[in-house]
């Protein structure tokens, strides 16, 4: 490799290794290191680098063989425990015996892709739930004016025949009220919240919402809050709440129902004050300093299957069984955070539980 060629290649951003045919390190550039975690060095082997090219060692081995241009991996994770995607690409070069590596960090640009994707799907749902959601209210409209003049006409009459009818029809009223409750759904999703913003405390809230459902759920809450002084965020705080109670049923009813020899399950719950890397903070928030409360959730329940992670976020999608989830509370819990600047991050062990991270931005100070 020439001096020039060799001058360029230390000063890039990407990783950059060239190898032989048996995957022997010849070159590597100053940056390569900030990728692994094993000192790389010239001779040592591809997959003493790390286990991810000792497990595709056999598809570099036929790429070379076979002389193809290039051989490609997109969005790989390296470290699970990072949440970091990579691509990489190996290339011929025009010396004899010599192969290009190049190893590039695209985090921003995956998650920009799947918060877009995401983004789209919901503004797709929002536009149908706005249709079926008017279209629907019309024809409950009818009906429940029809049920009105068939009570009002049997008002008074208590013969075996009426009652007969008033049975059924007291059923179809009960459909009637909860099919208005999922339009009322509907329209959540659908309608742009107007938003009263104000300063509050995420702590209060918090303790609020662990009061109302340790009435209402079989569990324990243990809160831990490392902030040591008030939370303070500005926006809605109604939404806020709705956002936080959304989240809290879901880890409730994961729970719920233990065995009898069961000990009682237990939520945890915890505030903290935290930076974000800038490649997230720049997807959802203009803040500077990056500087967010998470709130985190962690159930004991089952978690997530992974045949069905990716599709939690999809509207109308639940895993739920109780009578009636029309599968709303991620959809709706991600546009609150939206439209806060926030996000959230999902820690999920299929069959062990699951935790629920949500990030919202500090206050600035004026």
């Amino acid at each position: 490799m020439d001096e020039l060629a060799n001058r360029i290649l230390q000063n890039i951003s990407s990783g950059v290794i060239v190898f032989n045919s048996e995957l022997k390190v010849i070159f590597f550039n100053k940056s390569v290191n900030q990728y692994f975690t094993v000192q790389i060095s010239q001779g040592i082997i591809l997959g003493d680098i790390h286990p991810f090219f000792s497990q595709i060692k056999k598809s570099i081995e036929e790429w070379i063989e076979l002389s193809q241009a290039e051989l490609k991996y997109y969005h790989i994770y390296l470290d699970q425990s990072e949440n970091q995607f990579y691509d990489i690409k190996f290339q011929q070069l025009d010396e004899e015996d010599q192969y290009l590596l190049t190893i590039e960090n695209v985090t921003k640009t995956v998650l920009k892709e799947k918060y877009i994707q995401i983004d789209e799907k919901l503004s797709l749902a929002s536009n149908l739930a706005r249709k079926y959601a008017h279209d629907f209210n019309n024809v409950l409209l009818a009906l429940d004016g029809t049920l009105f003049l068939l009570n009002f006409d049997l008002d008074g009459t208590e013969t075996i025949e009426t009652k007969s009818i008033k049975e059924p029809l007291a059923q179809i009223e009960a459909a009637s009220n909860r099919a208005k409750e999922m339009i009322g759904q509907l329209n959540l999703l659908s309608r742009e919240q107007m938003q009263t913003n104000q300063d509050f405390d995420l702590v209060v809230i918090i303790q609020q919402l662990i009061q109302s459902h340790s009435e209402n759920f079989q569990c324990q809450f243990d809160f831990q809050n490392h902030t040591n002084e008030p939370a303070i965020i500005f926006g809605d705080q109604k939404q806020v709440h709705l956002l936080l109670a959304n989240i809290l049923k879901n880890a409730c009813e994961a729970v719920e129902n233990p065995d009898q020899d069961r000990k009682i399950p237990c939520i945890q719950i915890s505030i903290a004050l935290t930076k974000v890397n800038s490649e997230i903070a720049d997807l959802v928030s203009m803040m500077s300093d990056n500087s967010f409360y998470e709130i985190s959730i962690t159930d004991e329940g089952k978690g997530i299957a992974l045949k069905d992670i990716s599709k939690i976020f999809e509207p109308f999608y639940t895993s739920k069984q109780q009578k009636g989830d029309i599968g709303l509370g991620l959809t709706k819990s991600f546009n609150l955070l939206k439209s806060h600047n926030g996000f959230l991050a999902i820690d999920n062990q299929a069959g062990k539980g699951i935790k629920v991270s949500l990030f919202l931005p500090v206050k600035r100070k004026d």
